[in-house]
């Protein structure tokens, strides 16, 4: 077979799984009516960059892909999709937004009602025996859910994924590069009726041309990575809780994916744990025993939504063939005073240094994070922050990596951002950034800004205006933007952007302007499937590039 014949049944394979799903499914009832559902609501605990928290979750209803709304005095300032679920609590990916979405922000969803049986005709000797029982409080429709829920009912939930990705050149015939890919990411819970869940995610693609096709270099081109296979046991809120496979310890930062065990245990505020295992391997993602970790941290939580006070601690070590390679302790502290004001730490203390290669016990922090966010007034919001990173080596394994990848100095980042809500749905923010190095007059600087407009003139769409500049070591940049989305139709998303950019080199004042135009499409084809489709067009002078990013899901429930 040749490498062009199997390119096109490899492709023709794929869209062929791509789009019988779809085809089925558009003429396909998902069999939820309106009376058939209810809205279940709750708050925003918590919000990073990408994603956000929220205090409703598995037992009221919540499912993993559901979409979630996120609200600010009734008006709808966030689409979120659901990643992961415990019984009270939801983390999710933010699909869109039109202003800044904070904590204490409400959230509500969609959900299946569980269906109540018709109450059937009672004899006269049923009602006789009822009269006592009547004199007792029926449970509410709420205790029946959540008892519903709760059940030890073995069920399987999460999402089948198959995506498609090509890259077309002006330059070059064909297709740059193509990739069809699938992903996987299934949970079983309540396994042999039991607190025993078990989780799976990979990723599994095939690099159908590439430079070295070109070329004539023959390799295989399946690349298969797997983030978790792993069994817990225990509830995810209960007092003890183990895991054994492969799996990612949030609760450690630094330390990545282990294969191995983790145990944690907590009571009440305090929370703690211990983690062996080893690295899995960085190319192939196989098992390698040759690097070992080992973990233990601990965590205390008082408060409430408002107000709280949260801290951890940790220690990890991980070893080369047997011998240290690094050891550290990860610290985190965060503090609500009453949802106006939010401080946040995280630092890394190393205790081994390895910049000369001797390994001499020797504490020095190597990332230090702070930040402050102000909210005087429930429309504004500012947030200061200031890091302190130097790169981490380490005592072995790093040998064979050239120095020239790292950067002994210490460098700085200083941060300051606001951001306003204007009535009529507007939002604006400004954010300054200012980047130093020690032993070094070398200095960058940036400033961004945006400005939203929800609901531009009643036109159901909401505006989103870019704009940056950056003065960098390097080469100096400015960008500006225009996006609109709305939802077109019921379950369909769309947001169309438009981007420009320019680029100038400071060492011969040489540049590149590039434009960028495209396109996103979000559809929820049923309850269980869901397609998204992304489109981009870019030219820099003469040269052209396309981007296609495709992907059909079926969530499994």
């Amino acid at each position: 077979m040749t490498e062009q014949g199997g390119f096109m049944k490899a492709l023709a394979f794929f869209l062929f799984l791509l789009l019988f799903p779809a085809a089925a499914l558009l003429a396909q009832d998902d069999g939820t009516q309106e009376g058939g559902m209810k809205t279940v609501g709750g708050q925003v605990t918590y919000v990073t960059s990408t994603q956000v928290y929220g205090s409703i979750g598995r037992k009221h209803g919540l499912r993993e892909n559901d979409t979630v709304r996120v609200l600010q005095k009734g008006k709808s300032v966030g689409v979120l999709m659901v990643a992961h679920l415990a019984s009270s609590s939801f983390s999710a990916n933010i699909l869109s937004k039109t202003g800044t979405i904070v904590k204490g922000d409400s959230v509500v969803a969609r959900v299946p009602r569980i269906v109540v049986p018709p109450r059937t005709e009672l004899t006269g000797a049923d009602t006789a025996k009822m009269r006592t029982v009547q004199r007792e409080a029926p449970p509410a429709l709420a205790t029946l859910e959540a008892a519903a829920s709760d059940s030890r009912e073995f069920r399987i939930h999460g999402r089948v994924s198959m995506q498609y990705y090509a890259l077309f050149n002006s330059r070059i015939s064909g297709a740059a590069f193509t990739q069809p890919a699938a992903r996987v990411n299934l949970m079983m819970d309540n396994i042999m009726e039991l607190p025993l869940q078990l989780q799976y995610y990979s990723n599994h693609r095939y690099d159908a041309r590439s430079d070295d096709a070109r070329r004539g270099v023959t390799q295989d081109r399946w690349r298969h990575r797997f983030y978790q296979f792993a069994l817990n046991y225990g509830e995810d809120d209960g007092p003890v809780r183990a895991t054994v496979g492969r799996f990612v310890p949030y609760t450690v930062g630094g330390i990545g994916t282990v294969d191995g065990g983790m145990l944690r245990v907590q009571n009440d505020a305090w929370e703690a744990g211990a983690i062996a295992g080893s690295q899995p391997g960085y190319q192939n993602s196989e098992l390698n025993f040759r690097d070992q970790k080992v973990a233990a941290y601990g965590a205390y939580r008082s408060g409430g939504n408002a107000a709280y006070f949260r801290s951890s601690a940790a220690f990890a070590q991980t070893y080369r063939d047997g011998a240290v390679d690094r050891g550290y302790f990860y610290l985190v502290n965060s503090l609500s005073l009453g949802g106006k004001v939010t401080l946040y730490q995280n630092a890394s203390l190393d205790l081994y240094d390895a910049d000369d290669g001797s390994g001499h016990f020797q504490p020095h922090l190597t990332d230090l994070y702070l930040s402050t966010t102000w909210r005087p007034i429930r429309w504004v919001s500012t947030t200061a922050s200031y890091a302190n990173r130097r790169s981490i080596f380490f005592l072995r394994s790093y040998a064979g990596i050239p120095d020239s990848l790292f950067r002994d100095a210490r460098l700085q980042n200083y941060r300051l951002s606001a951001g306003v809500n204007i009535p009529g749905g507007m939002y604006a923010s400004l954010t300054a950034s200012l980047r130093t190095q020690d032993n070094s007059s070398e200095t960058a600087q940036s400033l961004a800004g945006r400005f939203t407009w929800s609901n531009f003139l009643e036109s159901r769409s909401n505006v989103y205006l870019l704009g940056s500049w950056a003065d960098n070591i390097f080469n100096t940049s400015t960008s500006y933007g225009l996006e609109i989305n709305r939802d077109l139709l019921e379950g369909l998303y769309t947001a169309l952007r438009l981007q420009q950019y320019r680029y100038t080199y400071s060492g011969d004042g040489s540049g590149v302007n590039r434009t960028t135009v495209s396109l996103d499409a979000y559809y929820r084809l049923s309850r269980l499937f869901y397609l998204s489709l992304s489109y981009e067009h870019y030219w820099e002078g003469v040269v052209t590039n396309d981007r296609i990013y495709t992907e059909i899901s079926m969530r499994l429930r």
